[in-house]
């Protein structure tokens, strides 16, 4: 029973932070994605049609108005 409270608690923060993010991302905000995004050259960034961006100054280059 214990397991299944922590699973519900887990899916629970991961859909907390889907809608944060789909948030931030539909408002262009990038001080919103700021907040979310961890900050290290391990992350990836991924578009259908793009080429893959790989660490945080990459990612968040994306977003920044042209």
């Amino acid at each position: 029973m214990i397991e299944m409270q922590e699973d519900d608690e887990i899916v629970g923060e991961v859909n907390k932070s889907n809608a944060e993010f789909y948030h931030a991302f539909e408002s262009l905000s990038m001080e919103a994605m700021d907040k979310l995004w961890k900050h290290d050259e391990n992350i990836v960034c991924i578009h259908p049609g793009w080429d893959l961006f790989t660490g945080w100054s990459m990612a968040a280059f994306i977003f920044l108005p042209r």
